[in-house]
């Protein structure tokens, strides 16, 4: 996504320079201080959460990205399966971004000599568990209300937030359709229910912004959705979830006119 995630371009710019610095076979190393706030790969793949792992895990990162051609100097590169390719053909072009970490379902063949390789199971589960480390769990500091459903999510989802901002009195996220309102910020929405990686991106700016509460609108394939994801990296195995409202009828019986079957369930 363009715009949408915040990223420390201090950090950026110090990988930046080690990494033209090393190009032109020298020059002193950047400052220990610039990184003294990064997380290391070492906090975000605890033992056991990994099947291989080629270089070392001793490493600061700028940033987390699925798309090569975002990657930043520093950045820790998810290389995902998709439908018409898969993010294992644009490892080497994560790599001549300035990637500094690959976190695939393959190793590749070649080993490079300043990158780390981490093998997984399942990356797009592996995304979520580690983009809620990186962003310091904002999900666990807010209640936030998902609406889902065939028709109405937007129209419920738009009152939630209304309500619950007391009509403008305090700050409330919004994740939906028309646009992402991250507290101090609204941008254009990108798609309704998007990756795990970049809702916790955003509900970390809610959360800095001063939101105590988000609602999202989460789409009608949320038992394989980024959003499905995303909850089990905090409940794997539990059926608390964050609040949850459908808007879908229920076609039980026979009925005049339609009701919208409401379900809540209470943060952990």
């Amino acid at each position: 996504m363009i715009g949408y995630l915040t990223h420390n371009h201090e950090l950026v710019q110090a990988f930046r320079v080690h990494r033209f610095r090393g190009a032109a076979g020298g020059g002193a190393a950047p400052s220990a201080r610039i990184f003294k706030s990064a997380v290391k790969l070492s906090e975000l793949f605890p033992a056991g959460e990994t099947l291989a792992v080629r270089g070392t895990l001793d490493r600061p990162i700028s940033g987390i990205v699925m798309d090569s051609r975002r990657v930043a100097p520093g950045n820790l590169f998810f290389a995902l399966p998709g439908l018409r390719s898969d993010g294992a053909r644009f490892i080497d072009e994560a790599i001549q971004r300035g990637a500094v970490a690959v976190v695939a379902t393959t190793l590749p063949p070649v080993a490079h000599s300043k990158v780390t390789f981490i093998q997984v199971a399942d990356a797009r589960a592996s995304l979520a568990v580690v983009s809620r480390r990186y962003f310091r769990a904002p999900d666990a500091d807010m209640r936030v209300i998902g609406v889902t459903g065939t028709n109405g999510k937007t129209t419920v989802a738009h009152l939630l937030r209304h309500f619950l901002s007391g009509a403008g009195a305090r700050r409330v996220g919004m994740l939906g359709t028309v646009s992402y309102d991250l507290g101090q910020r609204t941008v254009p929405s990108f798609k309704t229910t998007p990756e795990s990686l970049d809702i916790y991106g955003m509900l970390a700016q809610m959360r800095t912004a001063g939101c105590a509460e988000a609602v999202m609108e989460v789409s009608s394939t949320v038992s394989t959705s980024s959003v499905s994801r995303a909850w089990s990296s905090r409940w794997p195995s539990s059926p608390t979830s964050p609040a949850t409202i459908s808007t879908t009828t229920r076609p039980s019986r026979p009925i005049s006119r339609s009701r919208p079957a409401c379900s809540t369930a209470r943060l952990a």
